[in-house]
């Protein structure tokens, strides 16, 4: 009852050619071995033979494991096929380049359900649902990138001071309770200048022109000098530890460089405001 019948008459398939089962042997569906199946021309990569020095094993790559295969959209060392359905044409017309390529690749001849037989045994069959749903021990924090909402995120408007230029804050990195060392970068200021970092609470004193509210308090404010020489070459950074009471996921924080520049408006050169979001 593992497989619908559909996806057993895939496996029967699977089982009956000699070019899957050779090579993507049961329990982790690969022999391990590095084999020229013909997808790329050896000129653009000339695979193991890079390693191995040996001529034979020009445009040779290690035979992958067929678990899990389902849920990739970019399959063969050079990902460019996207789905199953594409790799079973491609092994059915038996590979495109011929310069080394293995003996094993050659046509199948299958029609389209015998295709879509064996694509349904391996999406059906050799798929992990705790991978597919991210359950344990296959979980994982989302990645910053994977973050439809931008952590940190820049708002506001910068200040402009000497030259012309605006002080960038650099904020890279999403700050995570109780983890030490969050970096806060400054960039493009006036070199030698005095700056001050503030810190705080959205609508905190001192970001936004926001009010000062007891329970939005600064959490820090950091003088420094910046490195660099002259308009637009100053730097510098600073090192955040979050304080132990910030530990709430999905907490705010602001953060802003004023940079004390004659040239600026007020005297003081603004970046824009940094928003990270504690997770």
């Amino acid at each position: 009852n593992a497989l619908s019948p559909f996806q057993q008459q895939g496996l029967v398939l699977f089982n009956g050619l000699g070019q899957c089962s050779a090579c993507h042997i049961p329990p982790l569906f690969s022999d391990g071995t590095f084999r020229n199946i013909g997808i790329r021309p050896v000129a653009e990569d000339i695979g193991r033979q890079s390693v191995t020095g040996d001529p034979a094993d020009r445009g040779k790559f290690k035979v992958p494991s067929l678990r899990n295969a389902g849920l990739r959209d970019r399959l063969f060392h050079p990902g460019g096929l996207t789905d199953l359905n594409l790799v079973l044409n491609f092994y059915n017309g038996g590979g495109n380049v011929a310069d080394n390529q293995d003996p094993l690749i050659v046509p199948l001849g299958l029609n389209q359900q015998q295709r879509n037989q064996i694509v349904a045994f391996i999406t059906g069959g050799l798929t992990d649902a705790r991978v597919a749903n991210e359950l344990p021990p296959f979980d994982r924090p989302l990645l910053a990138s994977e973050n439809p909402v931008p952590n940190p995120a820049l708002v506001g408007t910068s200040v402009v001071g000497s030259g012309g230029f605006a002080p960038v804050i650099i904020a890279r990195s999403p700050p995570a309770a109780g983890v030490p060392g969050l970096k806060l970068g400054i960039a493009s200021g006036l070199g030698g200048a005095s700056a001050r970092l503030v810190i705080s609470l959205p609508n905190a004193a001192g970001l936004g022109g926001g009010a000062h509210s007891p329970t939005r308090p600064t959490l820090k404010s950091v003088h420094m000098v910046l490195n660099g020489s002259g308009p637009g070459e100053g730097y510098q950074t600073y090192h955040l530890t979050l304080p132990p009471w910030l530990s709430g996921s999905g907490q705010v924080i602001q953060a802003q460089w004023l940079v004390n520049d004659p040239a600026a408006p007020g005297g003081v050169a603004k970046s824009r405001i940094a928003e990270l979001t504690v997770f």
